[in-house]
């Protein structure tokens, strides 16, 4: 078992490396998954769970909301949230 199990990389640039890659992850999700949760189809043809596809939305509605009104007083509550939506859509789509 490795010793460095739990530890960062040693390479500093893995870190940066997967931050990318999860950005263009969640931006093709977000162009390409349908607005309408009930809505299955794709025009990729990629397909979103009912769960998957509610999750994307909160996403989204977090984002709009965030960027259209100050609903929120506290910037670490409105990151929290969106945090939470995030971590909580890339869960659904590993299990």
């Amino acid at each position: 078992m490795s010793k460095r199990l739990y530890q960062l990389p040693q390479n500093a640039q893995t870190i940066s490396k997967y931050s990318g890659l999860s950005k263009h992850f969640l931006c093709y999700v977000l162009r390409t998954a349908p607005v309408d949760v009930d809505e299955e189809e794709t025009e990729t043809g990629v397909y979103f769970t009912l769960r998957q596809r509610a999750a994307i939305n909160k996403i989204r509605q977090l984002l709009k909301t965030n960027c259209l009104n100050n609903e929120y007083t506290d910037e670490s509550e409105k990151d929290q949230d969106l945090c939470e939506a995030l971590m909580h859509f890339y869960w659904l789509v590993l299990n």
